[in-house]
């Protein structure tokens, strides 16, 4: 019954935890004399594991594990609550496992990824470090971690927790390794780009970590040496094939898909029958639009075993695309297991809400979520945004009432059921309805005090009903509440330098938020913008036209139009703002320059 714990479980190194060997009794190791209720609450426990009842068995193996001084036992209740989705008791079994087997090298993995994903990043660190003192090579331990934390999805989180726990190993090349491949999938250059600098430094030889260094240099903006680097690397790589089909993917992410095709069909040539190599062919043929060939290499790995869970995700969104919805869904509802789970069944859901029948789409998230414990809030989560979208806003609210009751501390459930106001306030500001949507955000504030979300949002609202001091009285809050957040800062910053003359002020606020954030978008556009509102035109372009290449948004290019015609440049003006308004005809921001530059 439990063998579908296996694969996160070897992940985690858990897998001993999945059942106890048939010759132990489920009483076995208990001290002292017989115990009714714990015998009790093991029966029951087994019964409805027979039973297939997840979340039932966890719930008496809990109550078996804090009556037990057993560490099996406490060792059982944890790998049951988190196959279940139950982490919340899942957490509750393994800060017993921990207390009863502070050694277990388990016990504190299991600790460890629990309290990371309940938001407890310091306490994750603490465990992980255990699990780092109790791991005798301190190499396998940053590779252990790596594959660990790289599984979250939480990936910022994962990354700063890796980032503390590297800072005590700075010689330790794998730890730098770690950290850089972590911090490039949290989106993190800059960080990424500093641990793969000492790594280098440390181990200029391992084609490995030369080769993270030049992704981190691509995801810095630095291309050109990332390329030289990459080539470089090519050369010393004939015979790994690992090696190069990132390499690939690198030259793919800088947009050079026909150089990485040509690699790939070279590979694919030299060994037709890797998986790998057919995989990574497939999605560049995905990434430049060539359905046919990307289907006829998926529907070739779906009759392998390595990738067939990642090929029916791929061959449903190509059957999507093709408006074939019935083969669409038999191909999204193969994916029960893996990183595209949640978003395959998810988009299923889509597909029914599409075709006009919203109770199929919500009937499968619930026998989704019903079959599978552990997405059960991911499901609730895509459940809430189609009856929001339909307008049955209570039905929204109210699918969070019983699992709160469970779990009245979930921090997830908790942001989601936030959440939820904020997507009932954004439609209503979408139709126009401004005070309705601000009624919204005090209701969900009363609900949930100081939701940071909320008050954010509802500032925004604010600022676009021209009500701009009580915007900037609730951006500054959220600066007090959060005085490190970029976020923050730069909202207060920008609303400083585009509604007020407190230009030295949004500056500042702006500077210290790009130093937190430095690869962030949306803040360089605001520097260039304070810049312009400062007069120092030059200095605003540059700012500016570094955010358009970072991210094509209406408002950055409206602020680029508006420095060029300051700048006496009509021509580019004009061209700028024909391409943004074939981008996004009617745009708000875009609207004011279309009358006046082209009556």
């Amino acid at each position: 019954m439990l063998r579908r714990l296996v694969p996160l479980m070897f992940c985690l190194g858990l897998a001993a935890c999945a059942a106890l060997p048939e010759s132990e009794s489920p009483e076995a190791g208990l001290p002292g004399g017989p115990d009714n209720e714990l015998e009790l609450a093991l029966l029951l426990g087994e019964i409805a594991l027979q039973r297939n009842q997840l979340g039932e068995a966890a719930l008496h193996y809990a109550e078996a594990a804090a009556r037990s001084d057993s560490s099996e036992i406490s060792q059982r209740a944890t790998a049951v609550a988190f196959q279940a989705g139950r982490e919340d008791v899942a957490l509750e079994s393994a800060e017993r496992w921990r207390t009863l087997a502070p050694q277990s090298l388990a016990a504190n993995r299991y600790l460890a990824v629990l309290r990371l994903r309940r938001g407890d990043l310091d306490g994750a660190t603490e465990a992980f470090t255990s699990v780092l003192l109790l791991t005798e090579d301190t190499a396998v331990a940053f590779d252990e971690l790596l594959t660990i934390l790289g599984a979250e999805e939480r990936r910022r989180s994962a990354a700063e927790v890796m980032e503390v726990l590297v800072a005590d190993y700075p010689d330790e090349p794998m730890a730098q390794f770690a950290l850089a491949r972590l911090a490039l999938m949290a989106a993190r250059p800059r960080l990424a780009l500093t641990a793969a600098e000492r790594l280098s430094t440390l181990d200029a030889d391992w084609p490995r970590g030369q080769l993270t260094l030049a992704q981190a240099l691509l995801a810095a903006g630095e291309p050109e040496a990332a390329l030289t680097l990459a080539r470089r690397i090519s050369l010393a790589a004939e015979t790994d094939t690992e090696l190069r089909l990132e390499l690939a993917g690198l030259l793919t992410a800088a947009g050079l898909e026909d150089e990485a095709l040509a690699q790939l069909e070279a590979l694919r040539a030299a060994e037709p029958g890797n998986e790998d190599v057919v995989r990574a062919l497939a999605l560049v043929r995905l990434r430049t639009g060539e359905l046919e060939a990307a289907e006829q290499l998926w529907s070739q790995l779906r009759q392998g075993f390595r990738h067939s869970v990642e090929a029916s995700y791929y061959l449903g969104q190509i059957a999507r695309e093709q408006g074939r919805d019935f083969q669409a869904i038999r191909s999204l509802s193969r994916v029960t297991t893996g990183p595209q789970t949640v978003a395959a069944q998810v988009l299923v859901a889509l597909i029914y809400e599409a075709s006009g029948d919203l109770e199929a789409a919500l009937q499968h998230l619930r026998d989704f979520a019903t079959a599978s414990p552990r997405h059960a809030d991911a499901m609730r989560i895509a459940s809430a945004r189609l009856l929001v979208d339909a307008g049955r806003d209570e039905e929204a609210l109210a699918l969070f009432d019983t699992p709160l009751a469970e779990r009245p501390g979930d921090e997830r459930l908790l942001e989601a059921r936030a959440g939820v106001f904020g997507l009932v306030a954004q439609r209503q500001i979408d139709e126009g309805a401004y005070r309705d949507a601000l009624s919204t955000y005090r209701r969900g504030l009363a609900a949930h005090p100081d939701e940071p979300l909320l008050l954010y949002q509802r500032a925004l609202l604010y600022e676009r009903m021209d009500r701009v001091r009580q915007a900037i009285r609730e951006f500054e809050r959220l600066v007090r509440m959060d005085p490190e957040s970029p976020v923050f800062l730069n909202a207060l910053g920008y609303t400083l330098a585009d509604r007020t003359r407190d230009f030295v002020r949004a500056r500042a606020l702006i500077e210290q938020a790009l130093e937190r954030a430095p690869d962030n978008a949306a803040i360089i556009d605001s520097l260039g913008w304070v810049l312009f509102r400062l007069g120092d035109l030059d200095g605003a372009l540059e700012y500016l036209l570094h955010a358009w290449s970072l991210m094509r948004d209406p408002e950055v290019a409206a602020h680029i139009v508006e420095v060029r015609l300051a700048r006496g440049e009509e021509g580019e003006a004009l061209e700028m703002l024909q391409e943004a308004l074939e981008r996004w005809p009617g745009d708000r921001h875009l609207e004011p320059w279309r009358e006046r530059l082209m009556p």
